[in-house]
């Protein structure tokens, strides 16, 4: 009698055992699930978009950047941390010396271009990755009597922190190495101050998932 209510109790404990761990493990199936589901949402970002000149170049040497606004949107490429998308930004800038680049008064540059992606790091709050692509970019230069484009071939990296208050609604910083090698006919000893235009930029504004 002893040994059969012994034998219960052992089963009892075994059995308790085994559906506390299948919950455990339900539930951790279920976390991780969750995870894979929100990291396929889209993301879209809008901000303020603030371009620094830097090198021995024309943007640098004769022209003065004013901030602008950039878009972009990302989205997971099947399930991998992989990111597919597209960027878009927008600033102006003032000559500050017509002598080295000639008789303009400023210039609307706008840039477009698609982005491929790495999703470093996601959770609740926190997210985090890092973009590259390549885009095309339109200077439309200007003065009182006539305008004129120039057009380049724009590289960018891009890394960007967000932090979102719920699930659809964040906010984002991103700083981003830009490159513009400009399709530009200049004599020869002029290539290296008129063909390429180098940037650092920061960026801040909304984050949105959907």
């Amino acid at each position: 009698m002893n040994l059969n209510i012994k034998l219960l109790l052992i089963a009892l404990c075994v059995g308790f055992i085994t559906v506390t761990n299948a919950q455990e493990e339900e539930k951790t199936l279920e976390q991780k699930s969750d995870i894979v589901q929100d990291d396929h949402y889209a993301m879209f970002k809008i901000g303020y978009y603030n371009p620094i000149a830097i090198g021995d170049n024309f943007a640098n040497e004769a022209l003065e950047q004013k901030g602008g606004v950039e878009f972009s949107f990302l989205a997971n490429l099947f399930d991998t941390p992989f990111l597919i998308g597209l960027q878009y930004n927008y600033f102006h800038s003032n000559v500050t010396n017509q002598q080295l680049v000639g008789a303009y008064n400023d210039s609307k540059i706008h840039s477009f271009g698609p982005l491929l992606g790495y999703q470093i790091l996601y959770t609740n709050t926190w997210r985090a990755n890092i973009a590259s692509g390549v885009g095309i970019t339109h200077y439309h230069n200007r003065n009182p009597s006539d305008h004129f484009n120039d057009t380049a071939t724009t590289l960018w990296v891009i890394p960007s922190l967000s932090y979102h208050f719920n699930k659809t609604v964040g906010v984002y910083f991103s700083s981003s190495y830009r490159r513009d090698f400009m399709n530009i006919k200049t004599p020869a000893q002029l290539d290296s101050f008129f063909k390429s235009a180098n940037y650092v930029s920061f960026s801040l504004g909304l984050h949105i998932l959907i």
